[in-house]
């Protein structure tokens, strides 16, 4: 009866450590990204979906307003050199509030509106076809441009 007892302790701390080794980290990761993102300051909001940025061995363009081009098309055109690619060709838009980097030979990727109404919101779209820093005012574009330099 000891051994039988042993045996059923012995299977259930088994099945505990492997349920626990399947299940914990995916509840860990879909609870905080926080340890991987490592953000300063921490977005309010961050949604990971799965996939990833475009080939980086491709040309990369940098579609950016004339206003933005030196100050923020000018960090992100760094922070691409500072990881070893080359600097993107720049496109001069209309649009103060959007920076968008995608490859030369893919269509512009899609874009989500920024929903809140605070001065210094943004949102940063990263899909296969690209990247898309988008701020509700000034601050808020720049704010993003920080974070995707993060």
């Amino acid at each position: 009866m000891k051994t039988a007892n042993k045996l059923c302790t012995t299977l259930v701390c088994t099945a505990l450590v492997i349920l626990s080794a399947i299940v914990l980290p995916a509840f860990s990761a879909a609870q905080d990204h926080s340890a991987v993102l490592r953000l300063v300051p921490y977005p309010k909001n961050v949604e990971v979906q799965a996939g990833q940025f475009l080939d980086l061995n491709v040309p990369l363009q940098l579609t950016v307003s004339q206003k933005h081009k030196d100050v923020l098309a000018g960090a992100v055109t760094e922070e691409l050199k500072r990881i070893g690619l080359p600097e993107p060709k720049i496109v001069v838009s209309e649009d103060n509030l959007r920076i968008i980097l995608t490859s030369q030979q893919v269509g512009m990727p899609a874009t989500i509106p920024v929903s809140s109404e605070h001065p210094e919101a943004y949102t940063l779209t990263v899909t296969k076809n690209g990247i898309v820093c988008q701020g509700k005012t000034e601050a808020g574009l720049y704010y993003a441009v920080q974070t995707l330099r993060q």
